[in-house]
């Protein structure tokens, strides 16, 4: 059985919804601080969130201790000049698993506590990962490397070797199928997906309307004139909307019976081709 949830009603049409953050800029053109001067600070405007008038009070004195905690550390840590090896740094790691211990939240405060010198040379021996991911490593990605990948910095390219990342693919991968989960989609599926989705959008109190690219249009005008066409666009008509694959067209001409498609630098892959599901599209 469902758990029933008490939605939020808007104060100035009586709009119901779990957010009313957005519904608020977009219909009646104010931000949340203006909502909330109208009608009290202490407006809930998402679910599980608690106005910030209705929060407590930071207690300053803990504050202030815990900030200190952290310089302490700090200190502590540039005093530290020597370091385990590699392989000492492994060893320890792996006897009985220990590395195990310090994957989860705040396990960089328990290996610190545990092992200081520990804490600095896994930090000072995979410190240059950075180089070469767009994120700072975790605590976690850095074990890894260290008892899994052997300090390799070879063994984190992802499937089409074209990136680094402690992911199995990236987002250039032709393997990777574009889907974040990590879950396969057959064709069929993904245009069910699409069409559910607008039939969502379609039943909200605004019109459904695709992106559409100004530069696209332009072209297609400067095609009109050139061969006499009568190509509909986003600026001209609108685009045309195929109810059976979910998709709208670009450009297409009725008449003449020519469909156009305009294709930006992110529908294709990193060496240049057209991705798959664009050449089937």
């Amino acid at each position: 059985m469902k758990k029933q949830i008490n939605l939020l009603e808007c104060k100035m049409c009586g709009y119901k919804a779990k957010s009313l953050h957005q519904h608020i800029k977009a219909i009646h053109k104010i931000s949340s601080k203006e909502y909330r001067n109208i009608y009290g600070q202490n407006c809930i405007l998402q679910i599980g969130f608690i106005p910030p008038a209705s929060r407590p009070k930071i207690n300053k004195k803990y504050s202030n201790y815990v900030k200190q905690g952290y310089k302490n550390q700090r200190e502590k840590l540039k005093k530290i000049m020597n370091f385990y090896s590699k392989e000492e740094t492994k060893k320890i790691l792996l006897k009985n698993k220990k590395w195990k211990k310090y994957i989860g939240r705040t396990k960089q405060r328990t290996l610190l506590r545990d092992n200081v010198i520990l804490y600095k040379s896994i930090y000072s021996y995979t410190d240059f990962i950075k180089n070469f991911i767009d994120k700072v490593p975790t605590l976690p990605q850095r074990l890894k490397f260290i008892v899994e990948y052997n300090y390799d910095i070879e063994k984190l390219k992802c499937g089409c070797k074209k990136t680094y990342t402690f992911n199995k693919y990236c987002r250039h991968c032709p393997d990777n199928g574009g889907d974040p989960t990590g879950t396969f989609h057959s064709e069929k599926t993904k245009r069910k997906i699409r069409l559910s989705t607008i039939r969502r959008i379609e039943n909200r109190v605004r019109q459904c309307c695709p992106n559409y690219n100004p530069k696209a249009c332009k072209l297609f005008e400067e095609l009109n004139k050139k061969n006499n066409w009568s190509l509909q666009h986003a600026e001209n008509g609108g685009e045309f909307y195929i109810k059976g694959l979910g998709y709208w067209v670009d450009a297409i001409d009725f008449k003449n019976k020519i469909i156009i498609e305009y294709d930006e630098n992110h529908h294709f892959n990193t060496d240049g081709n057209l991705k798959e599901k664009d050449i089937w599209r």
